[in-house]
């Protein structure tokens, strides 16, 4: 689909918990900036706004990368931050109420030829799965 695209993932979330730091998720925006990577999708968000995350969106935008942010999982709710930063770029899905599922189901295969780069090495590895038969 995209062969000249690598994808990277940042863990934000300390193991056990559900929630992330504002001092996690700039440093993994950072790294992102670092990395090379143009386009940061980031789909968390709640609280009140930071100046720490502001801080980092900013400078996301000024080295011309993008930060597109989930803009919430309420109903009819205003966007949460860091969505709702003027220098991001919020997403959401609209639709009927209750035609759409919190969670996709999980694929049981992969589709065939997918690769993925880990966070901690620039080592392309394959995907574990089987192509459909």
């Amino acid at each position: 689909m995209a062969p000249g695209v690598t994808l990277r993932a940042y863990r934000v979330f300390a193991q056990g918990s559900g929630q992330a730091t504002s001092f996690a998720i700039a440093k993994a925006i950072d790294l992102a900036v670092a990395d090379g990577c143009d386009l940061i999708n980031m789909s968390l968000g709640g609280g009140q706004p930071d100046p720490v995350l502001t801080a980092a969106v900013e400078d996301v935008r000024s080295r011309g990368s993008l930060c597109i942010i989930a803009a919430g999982n309420g109903d009819r709710v205003p966007v949460s931050f860091p969505a709702s930063d003027g220098m991001a770029i919020a997403v959401s899905a609209l639709g009927r109420k209750g035609t759409f599922r919190r969670r996709p189901p999980r694929p049981t295969t992969l589709p065939p030829r997918t690769a993925a780069t880990r966070p901690t090495s620039s080592r392309r590895s394959p995907m574990w799965g089987r192509r459909p038969t």
